[in-house]
């Protein structure tokens, strides 16, 4: 499977769109659409909670793993579900992390630090302190991410560009470009392979295979703006990103 962030214009023609879309979509935002979200309420609220659910639930469920000695805290998706039902419900949860500037993966693992601290003291009112009791204050002491947790958030952020632009794509009548795009950067067919099946010609199905690919790149910026990256160091994380996806 090539990877559609390199994929490279077969034609020569390095023009972003096919001349009948506009060359972005996806709106230019820094941390816009969860500021938005925060004024709508409780209604917005909820779309933030399912947005994060979505892409961070899995990898901190990896960072939990790496952590040594917390196994018996409990099983990871428990840890990280019993932390989003108590953190996330909180009104005051995103409105700090806007204000502390950091990465909101960052801000999540910090705040599953504090959630870790809070279970291992509970842990200890009820048995006898011990050298486990002390190991598990000590590891997790550092909240570092590990390869775990870059992979699975690379595979988060790429599914859920995917899931955006594919869903984009059907309501603009784009299917087509869609399956191209498809059928080329992820099953590896040859445009001159597959290109009669649209009646179009091999040149077209590149134009419309790279309409599809600009709104991925584009949305895999803006859901890395929205955790935080600053605008300059966006492609130099999709590089980080997509060199943790290969390990």
């Amino acid at each position: 499977m090539s990877d559609p962030s390199n994929a490279s214009n077969e034609t020569g023609n390095d023009s972003d769109s096919d001349g009948s879309e506009p060359k972005q979509h996806f709106p230019e935002t820094q941390v816009t659409w969860i500021r938005e979200r925060l004024g709508e309420g409780a209604s917005g609220q909820s779309q933030i909670k399912e947005h994060v659910m979505r892409l961070y639930y899995r990898p901190l469920q990896y960072y939990f793993l790496g952590l040594k000695g917390l196994r018996n805290l409990g099983e990871p998706e428990d840890i990280v579900g019993g932390y989003f039902a108590d953190r996330l419900s909180r009104d005051d949860f995103f409105d700090k992390w806007r204000l502390s500037g950091i990465k909101l993966r960052r801000w999540l693992m910090n705040g599953l630090h504090f959630f870790l601290k809070e279970r291992i003291r509970a842990e200890n009112r009820n048995r006898v302190r011990g050298p486990d009791v002390e190991q598990l204050q000590i590891a997790i002491d550092t909240p570092d991410p590990d390869e775990g947790f870059d992979r699975e958030f690379a595979h988060s952020i790429v599914a859920e560009a995917l899931q955006q632009v594919y869903k984009d794509c059907l309501t603009r009548g784009l299917k087509d470009h869609w399956d191209i795009f498809v059928r080329h950067h992820y099953h590896g067919e040859s445009y001159k392979d597959f290109s009669h099946e649209y009646n179009i010609q091999p040149v077209r199905a590149s134009v419309m295979s790279r309409t599809v690919r600009d709104r991925f790149r584009t949305a895999i910026r803006n859901l890395l703006a929205q955790d935080g990256v600053k605008p300059g160091e966006i492609e130099s994380e999709i590089k980080t990103l997509m060199e943790s996806m290969a390990n």
